[in-house]
């Protein structure tokens, strides 16, 4: 989940998956499925996030959630970008994604567009509200799994403040 603050409300950025792609036309937060090359989740999000946009702006990640859905395990970064970010970059979108959009929690919940069911339990819920906000109000580098994204992912057993 990459945020950003504007006037002191957190935004998420979302992408709409393509038609005929998995979980066609619902908004989602950008990843993908873990393989065996991937050394962390970590690893496995920015891989993801890069072939989804490709290029990954700088940010730090302030937090990682785990999420249980049937067989499926989801493992969500909270990570904070730039100051600015919307205005300075936007991402280029690949052949899976038709549309993204930056929004805030409540916006989220009340929009009109079919929310992966992942994504609308995080901002509909309140504890998926609450832990989304405490992870991207979270300004400490000393908080376990802050770092930057040049940092490279974490080494495998490392904190990511789950």
């Amino acid at each position: 989940a990459l945020a950003r603050e504007a006037r002191r409300q957190l935004r998420v950025l979302l992408l709409e998956r393509a038609p005929g792609s998995r979980n066609a036309r619902l908004w989602d937060l950008p990843g993908g499925q873990q393989n065996g090359d991937d050394p962390s989740g970590y690893a496995t999000a920015a891989r993801e996030a890069v072939e989804e946009l490709f290029e990954l702006p700088e940010h730090r990640i302030v937090g990682a959630i785990a999420v249980q859905r049937g067989a499926r395990r989801y493992e969500i970064f909270a990570c904070r970008g730039r100051k600015r970010l919307r205005k300075k970059w936007a991402p280029t979108l690949d052949q899976e994604h038709t549309d993204f959009c930056w929004m805030t929690f409540a916006e989220a919940a009340a929009a009109p567009m079919t929310l992966h069911p992942v994504v609308r339990a995080l901002v509909e819920h309140e504890d998926g509200r609450e832990w989304l906000a405490e992870m991207l109000a979270t300004r400490s580098k000393s908080y376990p799994g802050g770092r930057r994204s040049t940092d490279g992912p974490p080494r495998s057993g490392q904190a990511h403040g789950a």
